[in-house]
């Protein structure tokens, strides 16, 4: 029979413990192998083979306890500066240059986006030019159209009979009238005042015939209408404010609240035209015809009369207070009523009603 022996057991379990130890410290010295093999290939990529070999060497020796000499601790750290500064400038240079060639590119591309838009500027500067060249002509060519149409005329000789002839007429004369008809001129007439009073120029129609046509609240201010014909005309409500209208024919034309303030009516001939309502104010009706002529309640303040006909002239409710070179016999020769109010230094005719001034 066995004889139970603890201090062999003993033994026993001590001598399997020691061989376990050894087992788990080789294994343990073969993963840091492949730890460290690991590290050495990634960090001989990363910082280099000295770095590295100094970097394992002192890990070996932490890790057995072994420190190093100083001088080889001095060296380690002098690996890793100088493998740090290395990396650092390859860092830099990485960073710079994909930056300055990027910056390169955008500058490239600024100039070129620069060249472009001048020259698309240049093109657009030039189809403007172009336009306005085009507008310009097209506006003179639909300015002379207008022109023609009430300015050509079809003259004739016209041989004058013997009755002529005895009353010391000429025995032969010339016969002008307009080509257009009457709807065209009114229409080619305003469409030409629109045209040029859009580039701020005032409209010139001397000398047209523009009689008995229709101008309706036509705006004509400041145009030059010297010796124009608008005989018989429709000129109710009109612009006329600073019109020239020196030696025109406005017979019989109906300018009843027309805007004539400051227009020049000098020697214009107003016989038989009707003026009722209408601004006058400092216009000029210096030798003007205005005999027969209603401009009952107009706006006269400030208005030349100098030497103009006003014989049977009605001055119902017309306000001349402040008007120029305007003579008793003037008045005399007119017709008003109660509402008639005229200069302080004028009497009022005795046939006229209880007038006030």
């Amino acid at each position: 029979m066995a004889v139970y022996d603890p201090v062999a057991e003993v033994e026993e379990l001590k001598s399997e413990i020691e061989r376990l130890r050894g087992e788990l410290t080789t294994r343990n010295r073969r993963q840091k192998q492949l730890a460290y093999g690991a590290i050495g290939v990634g960090g001989q990529l990363l910082l280099g083979r000295d770095l590295v070999s100094s970097f394992r060497a002192w890990l070996e020796a932490k890790s057995l306890r072994n420190p190093l000499p100083s001088d080889e601790t001095s060296a380690v750290f002098a690996a890793i500066v100088r493998r740090g500064f290395r990396v650092g400038m390859f860092a830099i240079v990485l960073a710079v240059v994909p930056a300055a060639t990027t910056s390169g590119f955008l500058y490239w591309q600024s100039l070129i986006m620069k060249e472009q838009n001048t020259a698309i500027r240049r093109q657009l500067d030039l189809q403007q030019q172009e336009i306005e060249r085009q507008t310009r002509d097209t506006r003179v060519a639909r300015r002379a159209r207008l022109l023609e149409t009430f300015y050509d005329e079809d003259c004739r000789d016209v041989e004058a009979d013997r009755h002529e002839a005895a009353s010391r007429l000429p025995t032969s004369s010339r016969i002008c009238r307009p080509r257009a008809n009457a709807r065209a001129r009114q229409e080619a007439a305003i469409a030409y005042s629109r045209l040029e009073l859009s580039v701020s120029r005032p409209p010139s129609l001397a000398n047209a015939d523009l009689a008995m046509l229709d101008f309706f609240q036509a705006g004509f201010n400041e145009s030059d209408l010297r010796a124009a014909s608008f005989h018989a005309g429709n000129l109710r409500e009109a612009g006329l404010a600073m019109a020239d209208l020196s030696g025109a024919d406005l017979s019989l034309a109906n300018l009843n609240w027309a805007d004539l303030r400051e227009a020049n009516l000098a020697g214009a001939d107003l016989k038989g035209a009707s003026l009722m309502v209408a601004i006058l104010l400092d216009a000029n009706l210096a030798t003007a015809d205005l005999s027969g002529a209603i401009l009952g309640g107009a706006d006269l303040r400030g208005a030349s009369f100098r030497a103009a006909k006003l014989a049977g002239a009605d001055l119902a409710g017309a306000n001349l207070l402040g008007a120029r070179n305007l003579t008793q016999e003037q008045v005399n020769s007119a017709e008003g009523d109660s509402e008639t109010r005229l200069p302080v230094e004028l009497a009022v005719p005795g046939r006229w009603k209880a007038g006030s001034r």
